[in-house]
């Protein structure tokens, strides 16, 4: 039956070449464990898509109903304590595993010629990746967003020349209100989508143009190589189940509890950003 499907599909959309792209692409020095990070990668941004797509529909980025809205998608939605949790711990999962690939492509040397458009696009994403963490960050509206979200765009203030441009555009006026609120959700499930989408078509663009780097050891690279498919996807897939599993594991059993609601004039509150802020 499947074969049958296959079958038709191909003689309507040609995906016999799209195969070859694909699954059979060769990978100098063979499939390795070590190659697993982007695939990862790629894994997470659709799983974070996905629940968020969710958790927006019931989101109202507004400062008297944002708060309100979480506490809701918490308490009342079906399973929304797991979507969100999903969502809250696969931002640090996504920020780990683009860490990750972008360490073994450093340690592989695959950021030179002629591969150095795809590391420039790769650093990209990985700011694209950030900007994700920190207009998603101030959405729930609680103490602990809001003033995490006051000491990160007064540090952007502070960059010479174009400092106080940025900071009046990211808080929308001379306070973080309202319309900060509402931007940051507008460019976290609007603008930021749009270009990393993008930046990953680029990515993998590239990559098939150019080809994988393989290991560092130049005569392995040149002894042994294999195609993506079987043994690299089974890897791939396997990692993606287990950083599954783990996400599931924190998000049923480590709760992220929200703070008190935002109030801008408890000025004592301290607050604490996630762990990839914190340098």
């Amino acid at each position: 039956m499947a074969s049958r499907l296959y079958a038709w599909l191909d003689s309507r959309l040609k995906l016999a070449p799209l195969e070859e792209t694909l699954l059979n692409e060769p990978i100098p020095g063979g499939a390795s464990w070590i190659y697993v990070f982007g695939s990862a990668t790629l894994f997470l941004f659709v799983l974070q898509a996905v629940t968020g797509m969710f958790l927006a529909g019931y989101n109202a980025p507004t400062p008297d109903d944002a708060y309100d809205s979480v506490q809701y998608i918490e308490q009342q939605v079906s399973f929304g304590w797991f979507v969100r949790g999903l969502h809250h711990w696969g931002a640090s999962g996504m920020v780990i595993a683009v860490g990750l690939h972008m360490l073994q492509v450093f340690l592989y040397g695959a950021f030179k010629p002629p591969r150095e458009m795809m590391w420039m696009v790769g650093v990209v994403l990985f700011l694209l990746v950030m900007a994700f963490a920190f207009t998603g960050y101030l959405l729930p509206w609680d103490q602990t967003a809001y003033w995490a979200t006051q000491v990160g765009i007064n540090m952007v203030g502070t960059v010479p020349l174009v400092g106080d441009f940025f900071l009046r555009v990211m808080r929308g006026g001379e306070t973080l209100g309202a319309l900060t609120l509402s931007r940051f959700f507008a460019v976290h499930v609007l603008f930021l989508p749009a270009l990393i989408v993008s930046g990953i078509l680029l990515h993998l663009f590239i990559l098939r143009r150019v080809g994988p780097a393989g290991p560092w050891d130049e005569h392995k690279a040149a002894a042994v190589s294999e195609p993506f498919h079987p043994r690299q996807v089974f890897m791939d897939a396997i990692v993606m189940v287990c950083v599954f599993l783990v996400l599931v594991f924190l998000a049923t059993f480590v709760p992220f509890p929200l703070a008190d609601k935002a109030n801008p004039s408890d000025t004592s509150f301290v607050p604490i950003p996630e762990w990839y802020f914190l340098f």
